[in-house]
């Protein structure tokens, strides 16, 4: 995987940046990596690599992280087994 990044500093909406500080500020304190997806993604390749003006409908930060097996339990009190709390992982529930 070639790892490219674009220097968005300053260059986007205030809000955003702000919101990305705080998720920044909390992955490296667990010491774990992110990276924007979704639309905030589209729009600043389109804005800052292509020069075509961006245009969202939604104002959501969409992320994803990268974290080691073992590195981050997120649910720590959930079971490590779930069928021994009544989850039945081989049968469908039905529709939602």
């Amino acid at each position: 995987m070639i790892n490219a990044l674009l220097d968005i500093s300053g260059k986007i909406d205030e809000d955003s940046a702000a919101a990305l500080a705080h998720v920044k500020a909390a992955a490296d304190s667990l010491g774990i990596s992110f990276f924007i997806i979704g639309a905030l993604a589209r729009d600043i390749l389109l804005k800052l690599h292509f020069g075509l003006p961006p245009h969202r409908a939604t104002l959501d930060l969409d992320l994803g992280v990268s974290v080691a097996r073992g590195k981050i339990n997120v649910f720590p009190s959930a079971p490590k087994d779930p069928c021994r709390v009544g989850f039945d992982l081989g049968q469908e529930d039905g529709p939602l």
